[in-house]
């Protein structure tokens, strides 16, 4: 029997749904490196694409719609579209065509990622997951029908996926402009030039986190509740990072599943979290909750309305977390990759000029500074503490309970308002590293966390729902209180603090550090402060 006819006999009729446990039922999938692809697969993914491409956008088994399911500007057209994102973008997306699918059917089956962004954040790993399966079954479909047509052999199986931490330059298929005088559909202009251009690859964090967290026993939020359960730890930096690096699409949630690499991507982070399934698969999941288990996501198959409807926990087992129903031709975890050593301080683009405003009861410690724009090489600015608030920054780390009313601080962060990415931002895609008081000199064997507060990321950054962020415009906070008591302990409240944004480089094809381009402006900042309260501690 064909793997569609056993796919179409599986989910039954119309409107009935497929139960997450019984998805094996559907045949054997495997995915597999795309360097291990010969150059017919290659061809046969190729146009497998691109025959979903051309698919109207109200097929559920589209490219359009299926990359609608993740997320997307809900533009009534492209003339609307045109106000909030990049021109290139509507090269590749069609918001007219969007639009002509019934807006119940759109709100009910699209923009249904989980992010960071999202309350559901403990789900990112399980819900695509079950969205990449999703893909997957029109993806085969595609692939078979694209062999027969070109005379080949059907032996995809699976969802090829792309092991950046083995090669972390761009897969050569996706970076050939034109085939035989034809575009090529896994070439997307709209990327960082040197990731396509194949001189630099995207960054590889280290996966300590996966080596040695607990996730199954992390603070996570459930129906705005705290409680113990499943981390995604694999969001940041890693998922994250690929994104931010490859630039383009893949900079905005928005827009990130048009880029064919997108799909890789994510079925390296779903390999990824095989691997640290298999690692703790002795173990119960004792501590994850019953409500992680339950929460169930739900896709549109086909047009005559087919449901898929998959669970996050699947108990058939007692203890697997949402057990994959695929393999993989490696489960090698990655070397260990070296700490990033601590940078030196970039030069000081911005001192701070005066003093803000109090906000929400929260005390601006620092004098403001404001319209900051950093390029690719990043920068310092210097927030002076005026001497009548350095007493106060004084207070911080005192054993004594603070109440309402009391002048101790509980806790400071640095906080970035009014974060834009320019349209250069927008294409090159960037990390940046965020540092505080960041030694001037390189110093060896420092520890890098002595200093780093945080990170900052085109797509974490990305502003993606237009109805309620028109203007395009982020906030970061980084708490720094337990940092600010070590350099108390050893002299009194600084006159100073200096906020430090470095530009993370990538490896070229001879695994040395690309440096950054001269460029205008990645990101702009309308202002940077210290903050300081004694509200209970963020």
């Amino acid at each position: 029997m064909k793997r569609r006819s056993l796919i179409k006999g599986t989910l039954a009729s119309a409107g009935l749904a497929c139960s997450y446990a019984g998805l094996a039922a559907t045949g054997n999938r495997q995915r597999r490196n795309i360097a291990s692809f010969s150059t017919d697969e290659v061809k046969i993914f190729r146009e497998a694409v691109l025959d979903m491409q051309s698919k109207s956008a109200a097929d559920p088994e589209s490219w359009n719609y299926l990359a609608a399911v993740h997320r997307y500007g809900p533009y009534p057209s492209n003339a609307e579209a045109q106000k909030y994102q990049h021109p290139d973008v509507l090269k590749t997306i069609d918001f007219d065509a969007l639009a002509k699918v019934p807006a119940e059917e759109r709100a009910k089956y699209w923009r249904a990622c989980i992010h960071h962004d999202h309350p559901a954040t403990s789900h990112f790993l399980s819900w695509h997951r079950l969205y990449l399966w999703h893909f997957e079954t029109a993806l085969l479909a595609a692939t078979d029908i694209a062999a027969a047509r070109l005379g080949l052999p059907r032996s995809i199986s699976g969802v090829p996926y792309w092991d950046y931490y083995a090669s972390p330059r761009l897969p050569d298929a996706f970076r050939i402009p034109l085939i035989s005088g034809r575009p090529n559909p896994l070439y997307v202009p709209y990327r960082n030039h040197a990731i396509n251009a194949g001189t630099k690859g995207v960054i590889t964090a280290d996966l300590d986190a996966f080596r040695m967290g607990d996730m199954l026993n992390q603070p996570i939020i459930i129906d705005g509740e705290t409680r113990r359960g499943f981390s995604g730890a694999l969001e940041k930096p890693v998922h994250d990072d690929v994104h931010s690096e490859i630039g383009g699409l893949m900079t905005n949630q928005n827009n990130a599943s048009w880029d064919p690499v997108f799909w890789l991507h994510h079925a390296n982070i779903d390999r990824l979290w095989t691997i640290w399934q298999q690692r703790t698969s002795a173990t119960p999941d004792t501590s994850i909750t019953p409500e992680w288990r339950r929460k169930t996501f739900t896709f549109k198959i086909n047009a005559a309305g087919a449901l898929f409807e998959g669970s996050a926990g699947n108990t058939a087992d007692g203890k697997s977390l949402a057990p994959n129903i695929v393999t993989y031709d490696s489960l090698v975890l990655p070397p260990k990759t070296p700490p990033t050593p601590l940078p030196k301080a970039p030069p000081v683009i911005a001192v701070a000029s005066s003093l803000s405003p109090m906000k929400n009861g929260t005390n601006a410690l620092t004098s403001d500074v404001r319209k900051v724009g950093v390029t690719n090489s990043g920068g310092t600015i210097t927030l002076n503490v005026p001497s009548a608030n350095r007493s106060r920054l004084g207070t911080l780390g005192n054993k004594s309970t603070s109440r309402a009313g009391a002048k101790d601080l509980t806790w400071a962060a640095v906080v970035l308002e009014g974060i834009s990415i320019t349209a250069q931002g927008q294409r090159d895609g960037f990390v940046y590293h965020v540092y505080m008081n960041l030694p001037a000199t390189h110093i060896p064997d420092a520890d890098p966390d002595m200093y780093k507060i945080g990170a900052l990321s085109s797509l974490s950054l990305s502003c993606i729902d237009p109805e309620i962020c028109t203007s395009g415009k982020a906030n970061a906070r980084f708490v720094i209180t337990e940092k600010l008591v070590k350099i108390m302990n050893d002299k009194k409240a600084p006159n100073s603090i200096d906020v430090s944004l470095v530009r993370m480089t990538a490896k070229g094809p001879d695994g040395k550090l690309v440096p950054p381009e001269p460029s205008s402006a990645l990101l702009e900042i309308t202002s940077i402060r210290l903050e300081g309260s004694n509200d209970p501690i963020m």
